[in-house]
């Protein structure tokens, strides 16, 4: 992930209120829940497949994928190294949706947790089945899924926006 310093370096890119573009970075990252319903696990692999067939086009340049689950909110002292880095990735995800007015719910959510062995009661963040994030030069470009108002731009409006603008490199894409 970004260090601290890098993610306090970022200039915002695109003004509010414009319609946000992707921009075929040169790193995309797709985020899915792990034990996802049955349901579920037939989009998440299409999500995967659908960037992997853009990175063998050689259309995305590089493409990692990662497996998160529901993290406390207040670390601990024997938290895992990755809760450390889901949380610094959901806050560079906040930060990067507070900065234009947009909202990450309805994808992510936060619960109250009360464990049964225990009296108080802990906050949980549960990230969404499916995210999407795209970098340029290691500065976050978009995050999927995200709002703006009542409009929630899901992964699979993401991934169309990156396959719409990779058909073509010299028209709207990276190169333009």
């Amino acid at each position: 992930m970004r260090s601290a310093e890098q993610q306090s370096d970022r200039a915002d890119t695109e003004p509010k209120g414009q319609a946000e573009r992707v921009e075929t970075g040169t790193h995309v990252e797709l985020w899915l829940r792990g034990n996802p319903p049955a349901c579920v696990r037939d989009a998440q692999e299409e999500a995967y497949e659908r960037l992997q067939r853009l990175k063998r086009a050689g259309r995305i340049p590089s493409v990692t994928s990662h497996v998160w689950e529901p993290i406390e909110t207040t670390p601990r002292a024997t938290d895992p190294e990755h809760t450390a880095v889901y949380r610094e990735t959901i806050s560079e995800f906040r930060d990067w949706a507070n900065e234009r007015g947009y909202s990450l719910c309805p994808g992510f959510q936060t619960r109250d947790m009360t464990p049964m062995l225990a009296d108080e009661s802990r906050e949980e963040i549960v990230p969404p089945i499916l995210c999407l994030a795209v970098y340029v030069d290691d500065t976050l470009t978009t995050v999927f899924p995200h709002a703006d108002g009542e409009c929630v731009h899901t992964v699979t409006d993401g991934l169309d926006r990156l396959e719409a603008e990779t058909e073509d490199p010299f028209v709207g894409g990276a190169m333009a």
